[in-house]
């Protein structure tokens, strides 16, 4: 292995400039809690090339020494292609080399000895492309700068050690099967895992199964593991390309392949892994032991918990196999008989094809229509046949033209052998995109799935990767994969090919994913979801998409193994605040990866010579809006706009649930004109400006947190400015918000944003108490600035951005109102909690205990507790908890109000609310011990109707409803 001699210079020592404005806007999409969390003792800011605090060649040396000189220096793999390489002349350049690795660039064989070169190609940055001219000059670009080669658990000990102590970026790259970029990344250190190549048979025992396995090393592909169970007359579950690393990002993503919809996802097949913690210790994780890490390292993102060094997986006596593969081609003429027949094998064909165990890749281009292959495990070629000939009959019916041809091997390995033969896996030439499409959309929405279809693939290619995985575990909860995953009918990835000659095309090539192919599926699939190993890297909400319900969870196992973010990748699950800094300016879609790629990734900043020119100001805040204006937010989508603009929930951001109807038709009603005015206002402003909203990609959190607070607080500042000298409830309400914003502003000024958290119950009192929360951030954080972050002698702890999320915790009752878990979910978007849910009927003290021992920074928590409510009579603003309750300190801004002041404020400000409080409740509990309030029953034929709880007056008579 080769051992550096000199240390490699990046792109920015040869004096290209660093734009972090790609880098943090593009990745830094949402953050999981407010700020600050953890970096008491570390500086925000990761160490680069070129800054004082880089270790010098000496240190790099003992490194080398201490891996056995396993230490590699990063020579692009591009470089035999020109001339200069960092900046002097180049004696690698070789021109039948070049021409040797044009040949073969697409290929995976070509990169997988190379222990940084991505496969993805956008994620090198075109800094060393093999097409460009000799005399372009070879940069790192976005490779690692050195990478450690491990072969043994203590060379990547050492290299998480050494990461931790001179505050560098690691990267974990096995195979570099990636889409997303995370196996590579600028000025970073690589730990391979690509020679960890043991494997062995062993016979599993314990409560969950029971039965042979194989212990695969992570570096092991999926031709080594199918050959090696093969020769053992056993299976296991892999994935399509033979040479993906199985312990990976593979396995940690989700994991499809061949045999998925006979066994389940890869993820499924984990027995227990081998790990190294950011605190270097070795770990086995498992059904009972670290059971917590063992369930997010199946599903929930690889490079980001612990550096996986084994797993164990179940495997299965081997068995036949059938494939099937059909060609019908597009003639120009036939397309509209072509894609109702598209539309046919979707609905009819791969419903019962998939629940017998086949997986079934089919692809719709430009050329037409392929299924290659159906691969049908424990079936014959005639009984694939048999599932096949619905479509058959529909070509013929149609007067199609098509081929067809079905095969059967005695075993899986044979039969992968040709199919893998028989395809081409050309990995890096294409953009990427796609979405998961679940089976009642296919079955009872085909039409308008066909013509998502026809559009994308009339312009790329598209290919539905199909099967049914939901059979394989008891919940979908088992495992941390997507929950969505278990409802899918088809995968799509779809692409559209990289111009390696033309990087300003390739750029435009992603645009068209992202602002246009992708959003054709997500039109027919709302609330949906991506396989988070094949999507656009630029997904907007990603934490949604890729992990559902999953991600808070996720979120709280990182921090638990990894409190101080050692491990990054970038979409996964991670702490993203600490990587925001005071700069948030949104990135274009057009930017793609020059702005992005070219520079620095999350979290590092400026040299000393980089800093804004001297006497620069960083742009000033944004004066709040008038009443009558909205506020001056980037470019969003249209729900994004309402969202921001005006945060109050409106019926086209709700999730569909019933019991929501009657709500959603009187805000509708109440607030339709004024949203639509503010948005077409907003869409105004932006084609003025030359912009359009989907020419921001993804939303930039903070921005939009930004954007509610200061449309929250222009609200509550035009009520206090409000004249209410003829209404005496308003004018007492008035005093109550300013005394509840003296509370809240104190307890700003104490703690940071991560040492808060609010008590979070859908409630009407917690309500208001979130809105006046919201509203008073933003004079406690400096304005954004346009200007690059202060250099790495700047990046104190006490740096502060502003948050992105609030932190929240909703106690969930026994017996809990669906309307009510459906309004905290809501709302919970609407307003950008963080918010963690408790186990239902699980007891307050014992949640909270568990809650603050999960979010150890939290050290006060909002509470809307008022004097009526029980045991609040005696409280005072600031209150810290006493007896055997876990310590932390209750603050109670809205104490004093009354319950006529509380309704007051909510439809003053016209703040959308539980639908429970419309049918009568007045206070709110689980539906074992909360009625509507006797108090406003109106009677009204032979059934009994309720007035609404604003209706009510007396403090006295709120809790007449609770038992």
């Amino acid at each position: 292995m080769t051992t550096p001699k000199h240390q490699p210079r990046s792109s920015i020592a040869s004096g290209s400039s660093r734009k972090l404005v790609g880098a943090l806007s593009l990745f830094a999409v949402i953050a999981a809690v407010g700020v600050g969390r953890f970096w008491k003792d570390t500086p925000n800011c990761r160490t680069i090339p070129g800054d004082a605090s880089w270790p010098g060649q000496s240190i790099w040396d003992r490194l080398n020494e201490t891996v056995g000189g396993k230490l590699i220096a990063t020579v692009p793999i591009a470089a035999p292609c020109h001339k200069t390489l960092y900046g002097e002349p180049n004696g690698l350049f070789d021109e039948d080399a070049c021409a040797a690795l044009r040949d073969n660039w697409f290929l995976p064989e070509t990169h997988l000895p190379h222990p940084s070169s991505p496969m993805a190609y956008p994620f090198s940055n075109n800094s060393c492309n093999p097409w460009l001219d000799a005399d372009t000059p070879c940069e790192l670009g976005s490779h690692a700068v050195y990478t450690i080669n491990a072969t043994t658990a203590s060379d990547l000990q050492a290299g998480i050690q050494f990461a931790k102590e001179h505050n560098i970026r690691l990267v974990i790259r096995n195979t570099g099967h990636d889409y997303l970029g995370k196996s590579t990344g600028a000025h970073t250190l690589g730990l391979w895992t690509h020679h960890l190549k043991s494997i062995a048979l062993v016979q599993y025992d314990d409560s969950t199964y029971t039965g042979p396995a194989l212990k695969l090393g992570a570096g092991v592909e999926g031709l080594e593991a199918h050959t090696f169970a093969d020769a053992n007359g056993l299976l296991v579950v892999g994935g399509n390309c033979p040479t993906v690393g199985i312990a990976g990002g593979f396995i940690q993503g989700g994991g499809h392949g061949p045999l998925v919809s006979k066994y389940g996802l890869a993820a499924d097949q984990a027995l227990e892994f081998e790990v190294i913690t950011a605190d270097g210790k070795i770990l086995t994780a498992s059904s009972s032991k670290n059971s917590d890490l063992f369930w997010a390292l199946r599903g929930g993102g690889a490079g980001t918990f612990a550096l996986v060094t084994s797993v164990t997986m179940k495997a299965y006596p081997d068995t036949y196999v059938s494939s099937a593969s059909l060609t019908v081609l597009n003639n120009g003429a036939n397309a509209d008989a072509l894609y109702s027949a598209i539309g046919s094998f979707i609905k009819e064909t791969l419903p019962p094809l998939v629940d017998a165990g086949a997986f079934v890749v089919w692809v719709v281009a430009p050329f037409g229509f392929m299924v290659t292959p159906a691969i049908a495990p424990g079936l014959t070629s005639a009984q694939l046949d048999e599932f096949l000939q619905p479509t058959i009959d529909t070509l013929n019916s149609a007067g199609l033209e098509f081929q067809y041809a079905s095969e059967q091997s005695p075993t899986f390995l044979e039969r992968y052998h040709t199919i893998t033969k028989a395809t081409s896996w050309n990995v890096s030439d294409y953009n990427l995109g796609g979405r998961l499409i679940s089976r009642s959309v296919a079955v009872n929405d085909t039409d308008n799935l066909v013509e998502a279809i026809r559009h994308i693939s009339s312009q790329a290619l598209m290919s539905g990767v199909s099967y049914n995985v939901a059979h394989s575990v008891s919940s979908p909860s088992d495992v941390a994969v997507n929950p969505y995953f278990r409802e899918a009918l088809f995968g799509v990835a779809l692409g559209n090919p990289i111009n390696y000659e033309d990087w300003d095309a390739t750029l435009a090539a992603q645009d068209r994913i992202t602002n246009d192919l992708v959003p054709a599926l997500e039109k027919v699939t709302p609330n949906g979801a991506s396989y988070l190993s094949e999507a656009d890297f630029r997904q907007a909400n990603f934490q949604q998409t890729f992990y559902g319900e999953h991600y808070a969870k996720l979120l709280a196992i990182k921090r638990k193994y990894d409190p101080a973010g050692v491990f990054y990748a970038r979409t996964a699950p991670y702490d993203y605040s600490r990587l925001y800094r005071n700069y948030t300016t949104p990135l274009p879609a057009h930017a793609l990866v020059a702005d992005l790629l070219s520079t620095p990734d999350l979290g590092l900043c400026p040299r000393e010579d980089e800093k804004a020119e001297p006497g620069s100001e960083p742009e000033p805040e944004p004066e709040p809006a008038s009443a009558s204006e909205p506020l001056p937010v980037p470019p969003m989508t249209a729900d994004q706009t309402i969202a921001a603009a005006n945060p109050t929930m409106s019926p086209s951001n709700g999730n569909g649930t019933a019991g929501h109807d009657q709500h959603q038709q009187r805000h509708q009603h109440q607030h339709q004109e004024p949203l639509a005015q503010q948005q077409q206002q907003q869409q105004s402003q932006q084609q003025s400006n030359g912009d359009h909203p989907d020419d921001w990609t993804p939303r930039n959190m903070e921005a939009d947190m930004r954007a509610l607070c200061h449309g929250l607080k222009t609200k509550v500042d035009n009520f206090l400015a409000a004249d209410t000298a003829d209404d005496d409830v308003l004018r007492a309400v008035q005093r109550q918000v300013r005394e509840a914003k003296g509370v809240i502003d104190k307890a700003l000024s104490q703690y940071r944003p991560d040492e808060l958290a609010l008590s979070y119950n859908g409630g009407k009192d917690c309500l208001v108490l979130l809105i006046l929360i919201l509203a008073s951030l933003p004079p406690h954080f400096p304005p954004p600035s346009s200007n690059p972050p202060p250099p790495l002698s700047s990046c104190a702890p006490g740096t502060t951005p502003f948050p992105v999320l609030l932190q929240a915790i909703y106690i969930r009752p026994a017996a809990p109102f669906p309307e009510v878990d459906d309004f905290v979910a809501e709302s919970s978007r609407t307003y950008h909690l963080d918010l963690a849910t408790s186990r239902q009927g699980q007891d307050m003290k014992a949640a909270l205990a568990e809650y603050l021992a999960e979010m150890f920074a939290v050290k006060a928590v909002f509470v809307g507790t008022r004097r009526t409510d029980p045991h609040g009579a005696n409280l005072r603003h600031y209150q810290e908890t006493d007896g055997d309750w876990p310590r932390f300190m209750r603050i109670h801004p809205v104490i004093d109000w009354h319950y006529r002041e509380i309704w007051a404020f909510i439809r003053a400000l016209e703040i959308p609310y539980c639908p429970l409080y419309d049918k009568g409740y007045t206070s709110l509990g689980g539906t074992d011990d909360t009625h509507p309030n006797p108090a406003l029953k109106a009677e009204s034929g032979k059934e009994a109707q309720f007035r609404p709880a604003y209706e009510l007056v007396e403090d006295r008579e709120e809790r007449l409803g609770r038992d």
